[in-house]
């Protein structure tokens, strides 16, 4: 007996490649100067593990609230003064991605700011997301800080 689930397709090879492809392609047209990729959660971990490996990048690990994991840390791997990418499946609500912001804030600086769309503090900041999409054309779209705010029901 077997078990689907939504992590289905993120280990179909097929579907990692056009994926990563993709990425990296969207990266060269952008012109997309970063460190890294912060993820989230089990999905994002595999994912961004491909992805940064693949193109070479730092990964960034915020784990989510209800992580009951041997680290203590909610940060894993964040490194002052980059520039970052957050990697995700989907943007609905905007609630992760808050999350994501304010944990990235956290860690760049206490006495860092909200200004211009990205926190600033010690010099890092997240440029952007790249979202990807398996299920129906294996797309991926990135987004400025702006368009995600104007994407959730309430902003960033």
């Amino acid at each position: 007996m077997s078990h689907a689930s939504y992590l289905t397709h993120l280990f179909n090879r097929n579907k990692q490649t056009k994926v990563i492809s993709g990425i990296r392609k969207l990266i060269k047209e952008k012109q997309l100067d970063f460190d890294g990729f912060i993820v989230t959660g089990v999905s994002g971990v595999a994912m961004g593990a491909m992805v940064a490996r693949s193109l070479k990048k730092d990964l960034v690990i915020i784990r989510k609230d209800n992580d009951n994991t041997h680290s203590s840390y909610h940060v894993e791997n964040f490194k002052h003064g980059k520039n970052y990418i957050f990697l995700d499946d989907l943007i609905a609500s905007g609630n992760t991605y808050r999350k994501v912001r304010k944990e990235f804030f956290s860690c760049s600086s206490n006495k860092g700011w909200p200004y211009g769309g990205t926190y600033v503090g010690n010099k890092s900041k997240i440029i952007g997301t790249m979202l990807y999409n398996y299920s129906s054309n294996d797309s991926v779209k990135f987004l400025s800080n702006q368009e995600i705010g104007k994407r959730t029901k309430r902003g960033y």
